[in-house]
């Protein structure tokens, strides 16, 4: 029981996973900034091979794309990343905040519901 609480991704992984979002985003925000438009092209393809390689990396790692929060994060940050003007936000940054909180909030509610039990059995 309490390894099925425990995240499967240490928060070292989720560092250096947050790190390559970070220069993923970084280098299409600097693409589309150097080529002033022409890599409407090229960023599709960097995006489809991104919001594969996240998803797969997360199945094997053990998060599950059944959960629909998840597969509808990675979808929904997907087809952001396809508009024109969004592709330089930090769309890809912000998914993988969002994947580590997913991942986390067993621990952390389990963590929360102690507190709050434990307080209150103090009183």
């Amino acid at each position: 029981m309490e390894e099925e609480n425990k995240s499967k991704i240490s928060n070292v992984e989720w560092g250096l996973v947050f790190g390559g979002a970070v220069m993923i985003d970084f280098m299409q925000a600097l693409l589309e900034w150097i080529t002033m438009g022409f890599s409407s092209i090229i960023n599709p393809f960097i995006d489809g091979f991104v919001g594969m390689s996240f998803a797969f990396y997360l199945q094997i790692r053990g998060e599950k794309l059944n959960d629909p929060k998840r597969a509808f994060g990675l979808l929904s940050t997907f087809l952001l990343e396809m508009i024109p003007g969004l592709s330089e936000a930090p769309l890809w940054s912000i998914y993988v905040i969002y994947a580590m909180l997913l991942s986390k909030r067993k621990v952390i509610t389990k963590n929360l519901s102690s507190t709050v039990t434990g307080s209150s059995q103090k009183k």
